[in-house]
């Protein structure tokens, strides 16, 4: 019989005190976990055997903290038709909550139309109506960037932050990692359970379009090293990108070069336990050129090319502004794979000047009235670069959930 490290999964021998690949004390970190935490956890199991003993046991236990975990276990691996269905059934047996409501929500969107009745029939079974989505918020510190690049501040000062003013998650971006060997990110993963808090996306930046075939294929295996460091990391998440408007790029190769990158890192996504989500991008200070996607109607072809994959959108709010556009309408194109929110602001059409979320030009009150008569269950991740320190994320997170509240009322 074949057994596993509890926390990355890696393969270890019957009676292992650590495991060899990222260094955990296995008893220590089982004592320290509760049998539901550890239940919830194997849903990122790459064996799927190890995922559906645990999607079975979290449904007769009645475990009403899994309804969200279960849903997104089923998104990860879309073509699991038979686990989808085992979740429908542990969620059926959930006691009525909102989060069992998100939930359903979710599943409603599932690219299987059998997962998608079974999750109509709950629905349509208990009564369950959300009547206004669970909102759930996390943020990635722009403001901090520096400071945790440049040491000056750590990811687990981070986290206490982000538990300190209330977010439910925070997000990191791979430039805040000095390593990706399995022991340095088990180190930032306890940082981050012990504050209390736990990590939802990891953004990474691919540049899939490069025109020299050879450093196109460095950057899949790059992306799939971290997509491997995010799961060993926790992360529900990891934000891809297209790659750079390179001078002289051909449309058509770009948009073929940017689908081959994303599809040749989907099955890692699924083996990590996280999943991919491509942005409406634009410009990171890491890269020379904009991202290729930015004009609309690419970043709609992209879109296109990866429906029915489990590689889903991270919308982000204000770069449609920042190159002229209004975001609701093409959010509207893609609500249906629209699995996270990228709350971003800026002050200028045409450019992007971030200011404190609720200041700028993004619609806020309309886009998120529109989430919620589609039943966006996901998360809303603020792109937080006020500058104002934790003052900014404090104001940020109390005007997103007030505009979250007050909408469609």
């Amino acid at each position: 019989m074949q057994y596993y490290c509890p926390v990355c999964f890696a393969p270890v021998e019957r009676d292992a005190v650590r495991c060899p690949a990222c260094g955990i004390d296995i008893a220590e970190w089982e004592q320290s976990h509760t049998f539901t935490e550890r239940l919830i956890h194997s849903l990122r199991h790459p064996n799927p055997e190890a995922r559906m003993s645990a999607i079975i046991t979290l449904g007769n236990r009645g475990e009403a903290g899994a309804a969200l975990p279960l849903a997104e276990c089923a998104l990860v691996h879309p073509h699991d038709v038979v686990q989808g269905l085992a979740i429908v059934e542990s969620l059926r047996r959930l006691p009525d909550t909102s989060e069992k409501a998100a939930a359903q929500e979710m599943l409603r969107r599932h690219p299987s139309r059998l997962i998608r009745q079974a999750a109509e029939s709950i629905r349509a079974a208990t009564g369950l109506s959300q009547g206004g989505p669970a909102m759930r918020l996390s943020c990635l510190p722009v403001s901090f960037f520096q400071d945790i690049i440049e040491g000056r501040m750590t990811i687990g000062e981070w986290a206490r932050i982000g538990a300190e003013v209330g977010l439910d998650g925070i997000d990191i971006s791979v430039l805040f990692l000095k390593s990706l060997e399995p022991a340095y990110l088990a180190e930032v993963r306890r940082s981050i359970e012990e504050a209390g808090t736990r990590l939802v996306m990891v953004t990474s930046y691919p540049d899939f379009t490069h025109p020299d075939p050879a450093e196109r294929r460095r950057q899949i295996e790059l992306e799939r090293a971290y997509i491997r460091a995010a799961g060993r990391l926790g992360a529900e998440l990891i934000r891809v990108t297209a790659g750079q408007a390179h001078p002289g790029l051909d449309e058509r190769d770009g948009i073929r070069w940017a689908l081959e990158g994303l599809l040749a890192c989907e099955d890692a996504g699924r083996e990590a336990g996280v999943r991919l989500v491509l942005e409406n991008h634009g410009k990171p200070g890491c890269w020379q050129y904009t991202d290729f996607d930015q004009p609309t109607h690419i970043f709609l072809e992209l879109a296109r090319g990866i429906r029915g994959t489990s590689i889903g959108i991270n919308f982000d709010t204000a770069n449609p502004i920042a190159y002229g556009d209004d975001p609701l309408p093409i959010l509207e194109q893609v609500m249906d794979q629209v699995v996270s929110i990228h709350a971003a602001d800026t002050s200028t059409r045409g450019a992007l000047n971030h200011v404190l979320l609720g200041t700028g030009l993004v619609p806020f009150a309309a886009i998120f009235a529109f989430l919620k008569r589609s039943g966006f269950a996901g998360w809303i991740c603020m792109e937080e670069n006020s500058r104002l320190g934790v003052e900014g994320v404090r104001r940020a997170a109390a005007f997103i959930r007030a505009t979250w509240e007050a909408a469609g009322a």
